[in-house]
């Protein structure tokens, strides 16, 4: 080769050599720029970048990324310094991840935590790719690095919420599932109580009926045999004998009242009554025994209570005859008494409040308040002397609190007891109704001499009640008496009325009516002797003195009012209604009696014929049905358990049967006494109910009253 062309070629060459170290220097400015701008939009993007050369084996870290982990400030690092500040957890699968990104070039997205400079773990979030050589061999990695800690805190923190949730579901499906099993077993329960409480009140509906009927033979009996002549000893005995079996029978009506009411079977009817009327048939039903022990036994009703109101009499009567029953039995001597008072409340109600006030032995204050639990006397002592399971006053404080009042009582040992109770109640007439109803005897005066007890109190508060003005005075002598009418005839304001106590000291209560004839103008004045028991010599010598009628204490103010009247009106001197026993023999009422028991068939033939019946017995429904079809009967009595047709199926084809205008009262005369046989008789069709025991006046006045019924209907009918 030349010269020339050596020179030549070396130029070229040298030319080129220029050229390309030109460009190598282009591009590495290029490249400069490049990663300078990189690193910008990885600082932009993320919280720092990585870089590492794979061939050096040295990473190097943006100044954010090593600020969050605590790097160094040095420039680089080897790979497996970083490696080590990895969570053990997450170093394989970190180690994977970028060898399957060099060897596959599989994607690298890599999270996980490493330590921070606060010592605890921080999360990441890596992003790579690998810069590779002609050849495909890595050269580079560069990743960038964001900071995820709080989102990933915050998924951990959902996923713990949402495990939680998970768990309390699974606590609700397991809690739901032990409440089904238990709502099974509480209806299962329920199911074995109520089949408990009606094999309960079967079993007590049983019981009931199997003592009452026995039962009603004994003090029928014991009534019968009082009834005829007997010596002292065998009245005696048999004056045990039904006050046994009264005893008794009310010992189970107490257990079978109880058990209701602690059930909560007891439910109040409402009806329209008046009050005097319940509080004077409690007095009734008392009296007897109350004299029975020479106790007085009166009523006061305040002129404040209003007539007629709205509530359930029966339990009231339930409550007062508890409460009579007790006072009496725990009072020696003296008496019991009735108070009755009333306080309006709004809305047309009012607050009954009655006491039953008596002169008895009286109760400490440290024992009172035992007295309304179940089962409860002051002592043992008191139960075995007056006998009693303690249930009165308990059941009294469950019927009271059902009728929206309360009870308590106020005593003192050997001063007596005050029983109160309040009872609430709709008002239907507030005026006094037999004030209204007597314009006869308003404004007339009377003058009641009274007897050194003052039994006569309650009298003189029922006449001023009945808008007479009265004057009571407490005489001696027939002297006296007729100086206080001589000088009400001076002062222009003679008596129209007297009242005389038989009890006054010697023949003063017979003196003073022939004295006052003889010395006075007589005029219209009417003398009514005041006694505590009627008879017939009491009678006729009463009405020989001048007496225009004698007048049991107590009395009911609307008999008062019209034993008053009637002698007003001159009908003559008053007398007992007969009973239906002294009707004609041809006149007397037939009555069929359906009883299966042969001892209670005897019973009511006895009881019947003696209140002047004519009695057919017949032992089963099917054959009152028959004896029906063949006679003619004023009354059945009907048994309601009986034999081949039960006495409801009897009712029911005896009255399919009756023609029109015909009806013959069929009153049920049964053992059953739980709630609902009553309403059940009546549906059947019968006309009332009477249960066993059968007290001899109740049956009178319930065939009095029904066959007077049928007679009046059958007229109209006609």
């Amino acid at each position: 080769m030349s010269l020339v062309a050596l020179s030549l070629a070396l130029v070229v060459l040298a030319a080129a050599f220029a050229l390309v170290r030109g460009r190598v220097r282009a591009l590495e400015a290029a490249h400069s720029e490049s990663q300078a701008r990189l690193e910008l939009f990885v600082q932009a993007i993320s919280d720092g970048y990585m870089e590492w050369e794979i061939a050096t084996d040295r990473l190097r870290f943006s100044e954010r990324f090593r600020e969050l982990v605590g790097l160094e400030a040095e420039a680089t690092c080897p790979y497996a310094s970083f490696e080590e500040r990895l969570h053990p957890d997450d170093r394989a699968i970190t180690f994977a991840s970028m060898q399957a990104h060099l060897e596959q070039g599989a994607a690298y997205l890599v999270e996980y935590r490493l330590r921070a400079r606060d010592g605890g773990w921080r999360w990441f979030e890596s992003r790579a790719m690998t810069v590779r050589d002609e050849a495909g061999r890595p050269v580079r990695v560069i990743g960038s690095l964001a900071d995820i800690d709080s989102r990933k805190r915050a998924e951990e923190a959902e996923r713990a919420r949402t495990a939680e949730v998970e768990q309390a579901r699974d606590r609700i499906a397991q809690q739901a599932s032990a409440l089904a099993a238990l709502n099974d077993e509480l209806a299962q329960a329920r199911d074995l109580a109520l089949d408990a409480v009606r094999a309960k009140s079967s079993f007590l509906a049983s019981v009931s009926h199997e003592i009452r009927t026995p039962m009603n033979a004994v003090i029928g009996v014991a009534g019968l045999l009082l009834e005829g002549e007997l010596s002292s000893e065998q009245r005696e005995l048999a004056e045990t004998l039904r006050a046994a079996g009264d005893q008794l029978l009310g010992l189970v009506d107490q257990i079978l009242d109880f058990s209701r009411l602690d059930e909560g079977r007891v439910s109040l009817e409402h009806a329209d009554f008046e009050v005097r009327e319940v509080v004077e048939d409690c007095i009734g039903r008392f009296l007897p025994k109350a004299r029975a022990r020479e106790l007085t036994l009166d009523a006061r009703i305040d002129p404040s209570v209003p007539a007629y109101v709205s509530s359930d009499p029966s339990r009231i009567r339930q409550i007062i005859d508890h409460l009579l029953e007790n006072a009496i039995k725990f009072t020696e001597r003296g008496g019991v008494s009735i108070s009755v008072g009333a306080e309006s409340l709004d809305g047309g109600f009012a607050m009954l409040r009655f006491g039953v006030i008596d002169t008895g032995i009286g109760i400490a204050p440290d024992l009172q308040g035992r007295l309304f639990q179940p089962f409860t006397q002051i002592d043992g002592s008191f139960s075995r002397r007056y006998g009693g399971t303690g249930l009165g006053l308990a059941i009294c404080r469950k019927l009271v609190e059902m009728l929206g009042g309360e009870i308590d009582v106020v005593s003192s040992p050997g001063e007596g007891s005050c029983f109160r109770f309040t009872v609430r109640v709709e008002v239907k007439h507030a005026a006094a109704s037999l004030v209204l109803a007597s314009l006869e005897l308003r404004g007339l005066r009377a003058l009641v001499i009274e007897s050194a007890d003052r039994r006569e109190d309650v009298l003189r508060h029922q006449l001023e009640g009945l808008g007479v003005d009265v004057v009571a005075v407490s005489e001696a002598d027939s002297d006296a008496v007729v100086e206080r009418a001589r000088a009400a005839v001076r002062e222009g304001k003679p008596f129209d009325l007297l009242f005389v106590a038989q009890t006054l000291p010697g023949e003063v209560a017979f003196e003073i009516v022939p004295r006052l004839r003889a010395e006075l103008e007589f005029g219209r004045l009417r003398a009514f002797l005041l006694t505590t028991s009627i008879s017939r010599r009491g009678f006729v010598r009463a009405r020989e003195a001048g007496f225009a009628a004698q007048i049991t204490l107590p009395v009911r103010q609307s008999h008062l009012h019209d034993v008053a009247l009637a002698a007003l009106l001159d009908r003559g001197m008053a007398a007992v209604v007969p009973p239906l026993a002294a009707r004609p023999a041809n006149a007397r009422p037939r009555v069929l009696v359906a009883e299966d028991n042969p001892v209670n068939q005897k019973l009511a033939r006895r009881m019947l014929e003696k209140l002047g019946f004519e009695v057919e017995l017949v032992e089963n429904g099917l054959d009152a049905v028959k004896a029906m079809s063949s006679g003619s009967y004023d009354a059945i009595l009907m048994d309601c358990q009986m034999p081949r047709m039960d006495g409801f199926e009897a009712t029911r084809e005896i009255r399919r049967r009756e023609g029109p205008g015909r009806h013959t009262p069929i009153i049920a005369v049964t053992a059953n006494a739980m709630p609902g046989d009553r309403e059940r008789c009546l549906d059947a069709g019968m006309d009332d109910y009477v249960p066993k025991p059968v007290r001899r006046e109740v049956l009178a006045d319930t065939l009095r009253r029904l066959i007077g019924q049928a007679v009046r209907s059958e007229a109209c009918a006609g």
